[in-house]
């Protein structure tokens, strides 16, 4: 695809490099590449009939490698199991679509429609199973900035329906934090509440006022910068860092390694 990025681009050249036929193509391609903007077909019918294709595949690195691989196929203890929700691959019964509604059609573009959808599911009790025996193939493309502006759009679309903590967790993506630490920053953060349900008022509000404004940010074209800014002396300031200070001492890590990163911004 023309729009490949850099990394894309040299994780093809190390594909090819294995196969004489697919190397010579792309060669070919390399030399076109200058004075052409459309994509470059690799693959052919036949190649997908005898399996051939496979050369050029490559395992999904985006969800199970993020150190999901430990909580098994059922995600038992798993805070996040709607994120599972993607639509290039999944099923799900009729009645559970018809007792949670169908795909929201307001989110336009790329991205968050089937987490949205997905998430509904999960809180209407469905459970979320991963079936390795499925398989999908997915064809790899660019991601352009128009579709990143439509990723956050979305995003803040789905933040604005659900702003759930255990939605607006997912903010932290931004920060390129891996799935595992949102999942243990929820832990934590549902732990603070049960634990100390009369204290950390305005910490938690703080964090969950953050989480929110970096989607809303992005949405707008802002820079993700003093997300939460009081003036240095005023009592809620002091207050949250009085608070945030009590964190690693009573366990919670990943909860202030979390707030840290965004508060300070």
């Amino acid at each position: 695809m023309p729009d490949y990025n850099e990394d894309q681009v040299a994780h093809l050249k190390e594909l090819v490099g294995s196969d004489p036929e697919y190397r010579r193509l792309y060669e070919n391609y390399e030399q076109t590449r200058q004075h052409s903007n459309v994509p470059y077909p690799l693959v052919t019918k036949e190649d997908i009939d005898t399996n051939r294709f496979q050369r050029l595949s490559f395992p999904n690195r985006y969800f199970l490698n993020s150190g999901l691989k430990h909580f098994g196929e059922r995600l038992e203890g798993f805070t996040l199991p709607y994120i599972a929700f993607l639509s290039g691959n999944v099923s799900v019964r009729k009645g559970n679509l018809k007792k949670s509604g169908l795909f929201d059609e307001t989110f336009v573009g790329y991205g968050a429609e089937d987490w949205e959808l997905g998430y509904r599911l999960y809180k209407n009790g469905a459970q979320f199973v991963l079936d390795p025996s499925t398989v999908a193939y997915h064809q790899e493309h660019g991601i352009s900035k128009r579709k990143v502006k439509e990723q956050w759009g979305n995003h803040y679309r789905f933040v604005k329906k659900h702003p759930n903590i255990d939605v607006l967790i997912l903010s932290l993506e931004w920060k390129e934090l891996p799935f595992m630490h949102m999942h243990k920053t929820l832990v934590e953060y549902k732990a603070l509440e049960q634990r100390f349900p009369d204290e950390y008022k305005e910490f938690k509000h703080a964090f969950r006022v953050m989480l929110f404004r970096i989607i809303e940010y992005l949405n707008s074209g802002q820079p993700v910068t003093k997300l939460y800014d009081l003036p240095g002396g005023s009592d809620e300031r002091i207050k949250i860092i009085q608070q945030f200070e009590t964190l690693r001492p009573r366990g919670f890590d990943y909860l202030a390694s979390s707030f840290e990163q965004i508060y300070y911004l």
